[in-house]
C-alpha cells in the first residue's frame, strides 16, 4: 500500500505589470458573447482540427460557441440555453463516438448540464443531472475505471464533491456526494498516489485547506484528507512540478496573496 503525503511551500505570487511595462498587444478581434461570460474551453467542437471556443454565461443562462474560422478569428457567436447561472464548462467526449460534447455546472439551479455534440460544432439540446448546491468548478476524468469520462463538481455552497459516473453512453448516474471543508472553490484530478486511478483534489475556500480523495478504482473514493494552505484557497493544479514522477498541488490563496506549493511524498 502506497500512502500520500503532501509537504506545503508557500510562494510569493505572480507580479503586477510594473509601471512603463506593457502587456503584449490585443487581438484586434472581438467576440462578443452572451451577458457576463465566465468559464471558457477550448477544443476541435466541429471536428476540422482547429480549436473552436465553449463560454459559459453566468448573466444569460447560456453557453456560447464560437468556431473557428482557422486564422484566429470566429464565426459569430451559436448560443444555446443551460441553466441558471452556469459557471464554467468542459468540452470532452462523454458517449464514446469521438465527438466532444460540452458539460457545463450550473451554479444558480444545481444541476449539471450535458450537451451532446452534433459532430458538426452544433450541439442537442441539454440534459440536466442534479448536484449539490452552487456547483462552481468542475472537472472530467475515468474515475470508475471502464474508460469512459465521469464527472465531478465541486459545490460552493453545498460544502460538497458531486460525481456523476458515466453510464458509457454520455448520460450519467446519480450523483454521490462526498463532503468537504467549508465553501469548496476549484477542483482538479490526478494519479496522487500512482495506482493509475484518477484521484480528487479541491480547495476548500473558507477552510484553508485542500481536501485530497484517493479513487478506489470504481468511482467511490476513500474519506478526504485535509492539508493546509494560505488563505482562502481559490484555484488548484494537479501536475508534477518537482520533476520525481509525482504528481503535485499548486493553490491560488486569494487573501493572503500567496501560491501553496504542496509536494506529494509517497511513502511505502
Amino acid at each position: 500500500m502506497v500512502t500520500c503525503q503532501a509537504a506545503r511551500i508557500a510562494r510569493a505570487p505572480r507580479r503586477s505589470v510594473r509601471p512603463g511595462e506593457r502587456w503584449p498587444a490585443r487581438s484586434p478581434f472581438r467576440f462578443p458573447p452572451a451577458r457576463r461570460p465566465g468559464g471558457t474551453w477550448a477544443a476541435d467542437l466541429s471536428g476540422d482540427g482547429k480549436p473552436d471556443l465553449a463560454v459559459a454565461n453566468e448573466g444569460s443562462n447560456s453557453v456560447s460557441v464560437l468556431l473557428n474560422n482557422g486564422n484566429g478569428t470566429f464565426a459569430a457567436k451559436v448560443d444555446y440555453p443551460v441553466g441558471t447561472s452556469p459557471f464554467s464548462a468542459v468540452a470532452l467526449d462523454l458517449s464514446g463516438d469521438g465527438k466532444p460534447d460540452l458539460a457545463i455546472a450550473n451554479f444558480g439551479s444545481a444541476a449539471v448540464g450535458v450537451l451532446q455534440s452534433n459532430g458538426n460544432g452544433t450541439f442537442a439540446a441539454k440534459v440536466d443531472y442534479p448536484v449539490g448546491a452552487s456547483p462552481g468548478s468542475i472537472v472530467t476524468a475515468d474515475f470508475s475505471g471502464d474508460g469512459k469520462p465521469d464527472i465531478a463538481v465541486a459545490n460552493f455552497l453545498g460544502n460538497t464533491v458531486s460525481v456523476l459516473v458515466n453510464n458509457g453512453n454520455g448520460t450519467f448516474a446519480a450523483k454521490v456526494d462526498h463532503p468537504m471543508g467549508a465553501n469548496p472553490d476549484s477542483i482538479a484530478a490526478g494519479d496522487l498516489n500512482g495506482d493509475g486511478k484518477p484521484d480528487m483534489v479541491v480547495a476548500n475556500l473558507n477552510s484553508n485547506n485542500v481536501s485530497v480523495f484517493l479513487n478506489n478504482g470504481n468511482g467511490t473514493f476513500a474519506a478526504k484528507v485535509d492539508y493546509a494552505t494560505g488563505e482562502a484557497p481559490s484555484s488548484i493544479a494537479a501536475l508534477d512540478m518537482n520533476g520525481d514522477g509525482r504528481v503535485d498541488m499548486a493553490v491560488a490563496n486569494a487573501s493572503s496573496n500567496t501560491v501553496s506549493v504542496l509536494l506529494n511524498v509517497c511513502l511505502p
